[in-house]
């Protein structure tokens, strides 16, 4: 797994199922995902735990691949949407 991908193309070997292109994805996301998430609850102040932030960053990847990758499958890529854009929406 060539880890200078560009973003379609990481995407694209997730969905194809590689594992390698998943762990590269998750790497590479996971703290905007943590920041997003963090932001959010800061915004609206919610008292919140670790393992809150934990459990709803494992659940943002796990919602990504359901049905066979279904949520990742409808990236388009569309009006300069990158996939780091795409994800901090699905994430709030």
């Amino acid at each position: 797994m060539n880890p200078g991908l560009s973003e379609k193309d990481l995407l694209k070997e997730c969905i194809k199922g590689d594992k390698k292109a998943w762990d590269l994805f998750v790497e590479k996301y996971t703290k905007l995902v943590y920041n997003t998430i963090l932001k959010t609850l800061q915004m609206y102040h919610s008292d919140f735990l670790y393992q809150d932030l934990e459990d709803i960053h494992n659940n943002i990847f796990l919602s990504l691949i359901e049905d066979d990758y279904k949520k990742l499958r409808q990236y388009k890529g569309i009006n300069g949407c990158t996939v780091s854009s795409w994800i901090m929406v699905i994430t709030t």
